[in-house]
């Protein structure tokens, strides 16, 4: 084997089609990922200033986002490759459905996994709804959106409607005061907060499905100009940002609540979208290089770099300075690579070998 083979892709394994930018972006949104884990949780707040706050704000608000927007993404990508091989809808919705279990199950499952990194059982937080719990529910609802409506001629515009619809709701469902006898965790997914909810699903659903419709255009492009059917949509969310933001200014204070969300979120919205043209211009000029194998494998190395930052790391949890936090982010960033290539590369022998092994013994019975 080719020691390149080891971190690249190799060429005559690269797939005709396939948007590789992606990959990579998801790559860039995994080390963004880390960087916001790390400093949001080694740095001591006394070393913090409005300036230090302003930039990691700026940085920590962006992997949610972008991985939850790779989520509709992948489903897209996925669902058409299952689609051209004329595997029946039911059966592509099913296995979506296997999928959103299987990722719940990781869930609770990478919790489980810290006892036996020693960490006490109190310490544990068994039932926060982190990004992953997010992924499983919003990836199973996409599914059946799209199984549902997969006849309708504008289902590939629900996917967007779905995604304003769930921005405007999301105040609302924000609100509700649930009965007493619905029990916590439930609510948790539905409108909890921090701590215990970070990505309840009205705070992540409209993501994944404006990255189902931002894909859908991608591909239906002609593949020298994929951005083509994107730019009405571009234009939209920076025309919908200008106003909306002159509105909330001068509205300021008079119960413009509803115009000010739409700001937030068609900024949002836009800046993933620049991510992503961004994204495929590097990958067009330059290459992510060994980004789109960490990208494509991004559900190891996040596992990989959160059981590093919070528990081979804990002790720095909270009371370390700038200098040192950034000396513990490379440390980080070499451990992950190290681990998850060496996943990557054993994975890939494995299943060389039994692909091997079956060839030998298809070949012993037909002799």
């Amino acid at each position: 084997m080719n020691i390149r083979d080891l971190f690249f892709i190799p060429k005559d394994q690269m797939k005709p089609g396939r948007l590789y930018f992606l990959d990579g972006l998801r790559g860039v949104a995994l080390l963004m990922m880390v960087f916001t884990h790390g400093v949001k949780n080694w740095i001591d707040p006394a070393f913090q200033t409005n300036t230090t706050l302003l930039i990691r704000d700026l940085v920590t608000k962006l992997p949610g986002p972008l991985f939850l927007f790779l989520v509709g993404a992948a489903y897209i990508l996925s669902r058409d490759a299952r689609v051209r091989k004329g595997l029946p809808r039911q059966v592509i919705l099913m296995r979506y459905l296997r999928r959103s279990l299987v990722l719940l199950g990781f869930a609770y499952l990478y919790k489980i996994i810290d006892m036996a990194f020693g960490v006490p059982w109190h310490y544990i937080r068994w039932w926060t709804i982190d990004i992953l719990n997010a992924i499983a529910f919003c990836l199973g609802g996409l599914a059946v959106f799209d199984h549902i409506f997969r006849n309708k001629e504008w289902v590939a515009t629900g996917y967007l409607v779905c995604a304003i619809v769930i921005v405007l709701m999301s105040p609302l469902v924000a609100a509700i005061n649930f009965p007493a006898w619905l029990p916590e965790h439930l609510r948790n997914y539905i409108n909890g907060v921090p701590p215990n909810s970070f990505f309840p699903f009205f705070k992540a659903a409209h993501y994944v499905f404006f990255g189902a419709y931002i894909t859908h255009c991608l591909t239906t492009a002609p593949a020298e100009k994929p951005f083509t059917n994107v730019l009405p949509a571009a234009w939209a969310l920076g025309g919908i940002s200008a106003v909306s933001l002159i509105a909330d200014l001068v509205g300021r204070g008079y119960g413009f609540s509803v115009v000010g969300l739409v700001f937030f979120y068609s900024r949002l919205f836009l800046i993933v979208l620049l991510f992503v043209w961004l994204s495929y211009q590097f990958q067009k000029r330059v290459g992510f290089g060994p980004i789109l194998l960490i990208g494509s494998h991004t559900m190891i190395a996040y596992w990989i770099h959160a059981k590093i930052i919070f528990i081979y790391y804990r002790q720095y949890l909270g009371h370390t300075t700038w200098a040192m936090s950034f000396w513990l982010l490379i440390k980080v960033y070499i451990m992950t690579f190290v681990l998850t290539f060496a996943y990557i590369n054993i994975k890939k022998w494995l299943l060389e070998k039994r692909a091997k092994g079956d060839y030998l013994i298809k070949g012993a019975v037909l002799d």
